[in-house]
């Protein structure tokens, strides 16, 4: 069996992350070298879309509550490495990655084999796209209240050929 987050990871959660001790000598040793790692960027960007502060502290660019977004699969991997250690120090029993396909598809349609997220019949209010104004209008959400699980702008993520990663979506709290 497998649990689901009902959003994304969001950006508060991510700059959790990098502005952990370990991480920032990560990135500083990256920047060194010309690199910009775990800080997120556009895809023909190596400039990162946040600020450093005073105190060496990363601030996102984005509201703290937003989906995490421009970065990388290898970002992704070393994230949920970080977390599933700080998940085992915790003595919580989970482990962390994002889900498979199959787990995507049961988290979004349900266990009942709906057409969509919110049931069988389409209801362009609940879709998330091009043509809608996401400010404050209804979400789309699965039998078990997974947000945005009708795709949109922060679907299932995809790599490109420069291994940018749109969003991280919801992931898995797979039992052990």
């Amino acid at each position: 069996g497998f649990c689901i987050a009902r959003v994304e990871v969001t950006t508060a959660e991510w700059f959790d992350f990098v502005n952990d001790p370990a991480t920032l000598q990560a990135i500083s040793a990256a920047q060194e070298r010309g690199r910009t790692t775990y800080l997120p960027r556009e895809s023909n960007d190596s400039k990162p879309r946040c600020q450093r502060g005073a105190d060496g502290r990363y601030r996102p660019g984005d509201p703290p509550s937003s989906p995490m977004t421009c970065i990388s699969r290898s970002d992704i991997d070393a994230f949920l490495e970080w977390r599933n250690r700080k998940a085992h120090e915790a003595g919580e029993k989970w482990e962390y990655d994002l889900p498979s396909e199959r787990q995507w598809e049961k988290a979004a349609r349900g266990g009942d084999g709906r057409a969509f997220p919110w049931g069988d019949r389409f209801d362009f209010t609940l879709a998330t796209g091009a043509f809608r104004d996401d400010d404050g209008g209804a979400h789309a959400a699965s039998q078990w209240q997974v947000r945005e699980a009708d795709g949109g702008s922060f679907q299932s993520p995809r790599v490109d050929s420069g291994e940018r990663v749109s969003a991280l979506t919801s992931w898995a709290k797979v039992m052990g």
